[in-house]
């Protein structure tokens, strides 16, 4: 009997270690995912760039933090931070409608590819080799303050030499309406323009005020 009940004791200690075992195991897996949720950022000279894609930084610094975010230092790139004032709005889908436009007096002379990014992420890549780009931006904002960065880049050229001034780029975001198919801004909240005679790439950022 005494046999028979050891038998027993030792069963029960073994389903024991096989439960605490498999809770171990499970606590060990989602501390794992809970460590590798967090996705690193990057910096272009201080500069939030999340979302930015087919880039290339040559004779730059790139210094990776403990907690993993990448901080690049490129010489070649202006940083302009531009902001305009902020009302405490309550977050949320906006109400109002908000349109990008950007044109081009100049397509093949300007040579800027303006890549779109709004609350850190990529909306859409824009060449100033198109005439003129309309598109709706509404979905991507939020009631309240919205993070807008612009990262342009001048592209090659073959031998080619810096235009005019007069050759430009012009691109601005406000909030508006479409009427007969025509896209009208009522109120420009962000404006920005590159012209041919420069040589740079730049990166300006810009905050919104949705509504």
């Amino acid at each position: 009997m005494k046999v028979n009940e050891g038998k027993k004791e030792l069963k029960l200690m073994g389903i024991y270690k096989k439960q605490a075992l498999r809770a171990f195991l499970a606590c060990a897996v989602a501390l794992g995912l809970a460590g590798t949720a967090q996705a690193a950022r990057i910096f272009l000279n201080g500069v939030n760039i999340d979302g930015v894609t087919n880039q290339e930084f040559k004779n730059c610094d790139v210094v990776i933090k403990a907690n993993g975010d990448v901080h690049i230092a490129a010489k070649g790139f202006k940083v302009e931070t531009r902001k305009q004032a902020t009302d405490p709005v309550a977050q949320g889908p906006v109400s109002q409608r908000y349109f990008l436009v950007a044109e081009s007096n100049f397509p093949t002379q300007v040579r800027y590819d303006v890549d779109v990014l709004i609350n850190a992420i990529w909306v859409r890549r824009i060449s100033s080799d198109q005439p003129q780009v309309v598109f709706e931006v509404s979905r991507h904002l939020k009631k309240g303050q919205n993070n807008v960065t612009l990262v342009a880049t001048k592209s090659e050229g073959d031998g080619q030499k810096l235009g005019s001034v007069s050759h430009v780029m012009n691109l601005i975001i406000g909030q508006g309406k479409m009427t007969n198919d025509q896209v009208i801004i009522d109120k420009p909240l962000v404006e920005y323009q590159r012209n041919a005679a420069e040589a740079g790439n730049f990166s300006d950022e810009f905050v919104l005020v949705g509504q």
